[in-house]
């Protein structure tokens, strides 16, 4: 099986996990909002979030541009490989303009030999969401990648990066199609100088209120997906006041 065809396979298995996760969360909130008219918990865009995903990793040299790098064959060829990031997000009160905190690690390795790489580093973003379901982004940062093999250390190079993406679906799960461009060279023996070019494809989630979906009791003895209802209830001994608590966390957030 080519490179091309299992890096499609891991971004088709991300689009399926967001669309699972969105389904559930959609047909959950529809349930809910027969109740009261409570949005869903994945509709604000402000909190801690956690991605995963694949990318494809390429070089980028002077015969094959940062914009074919990761489709295109080259004299250093890169496998498929993961993505692993964390974000705290920041947004207006109308939650169309935001600001991330990110944080993100990179696993690959190198066809010709056994070197792999393991990218890591931190940035900000500048996000512009004008759709409930849709918005974009852009940004950089710093990050450091480290080439090693089996006996020992190839290089260590760092540098700045820029990046931009798009965001799919709800505000605070979404599927997120991104580019990264690394701003400096990386030099290793017998190999040209190249730019690291990757493009990826991760699914978000709010990892707090993730878990605290599953082990949060619902109103009819099972467990429920979100915050129940506005204010204090009490229904079938459990009294919930965790509702406006959680707002006003999200709320204390915006800006």
């Amino acid at each position: 099986m080519s490179d091309s065809i299992r890096y499609a396979l891991l971004c088709a298995l991300c689009v399926l996990m967001h669309s699972g996760m969105l389904s559930a969360q959609t047909t959950t909130t529809s349930a809910t909002n027969t109740q009261d008219s409570q949005e869903s918990s994945f509709s604000d865009g402000t909190g801690f979030f956690i991605s995963l995903g694949a990318i494809k990793s390429g070089a980028s040299t002077a015969s094959n541009p940062w914009y074919q790098a990761p489709w295109e064959s080259s004299s250093i060829d890169f496998q498929n490989g993961l993505n692993v990031g964390a974000k705290l997000a920041f947004f207006n009160t109308k939650n169309t303009l935001g600001l991330e905190l990110k944080g993100f690690v990179n696993s690959s390795n190198i066809k010709q030999s056994d070197l792999s790489m393991l990218n890591y580093g931190g940035g900000i973003d500048g996000v512009w969401q004008p759709f409930k379901y849709l918005g974009v982004y852009a940004g950089g940062g710093y990050e450091q990648s480290r080439y090693a093999d089996s006996i020992d250390l190839r290089a260590t190079p760092q540098g700045g990066y820029v990046n931009a993406g798009f965001r799919i679906g709800y505000q605070g799960l979404y599927l997120d199609l991104y580019y990264k461009y690394s701003l400096y060279q990386t030099h290793l023996d017998g190999m040209p100088s190249f730019s690291q070019s990757v493009a990826g494809c991760s699914v978000v989630f709010p990892l707090v209120e993730v878990i605290a979906a599953i082990f949060t009791p619902s109103y009819n003895g099972g467990y429920r997906s979100s915050y129940g209802t506005r204010g204090y209830d009490y229904r079938r001994g459990y009294f919930d006041g965790r509702a406006d608590a959680t707002r006003d966390f999200h709320r204390s957030f915006h800006f």
